[in-house]
């Protein structure tokens, strides 16, 4: 199982500088003021091929995601993925 990265972040645009997650992408797990979301790791992907994009162009941008791309799930589930985050 892959294990998301867990994010916490109020506004409804969350910022991603780190470029070590760009090698090694993960889904994330979004906490925003009680609510819960995922972002799917189709979607992170997604975005890294657009940030390629452009660099060609050299043009720096972080990995930026809307809340409107996140899978929203119940807080008890999102509670209970951030308290066993990493654990097998």
């Amino acid at each position: 199982m892959i294990h998301p990265m867990i994010m916490k972040c109020k506004s409804g645009k969350l910022i991603v500088k780190n470029s070590e997650f760009e090698k090694d992408p993960r889904p994330i797990l979004w906490c925003r003021d009680g609510l819960y979301g995922v972002i799917p790791i189709e979607v992170i992907r997604n975005e890294i091929g657009h940030l390629e994009d452009l660099r060609k162009l050299e043009i720096s941008s972080p990995l930026v995601f809307h809340w409107r791309s996140v899978v929203e799930i119940p807080q008890e589930t999102g509670r209970a993925m951030e308290k066993c985050n990493g654990k097998s």
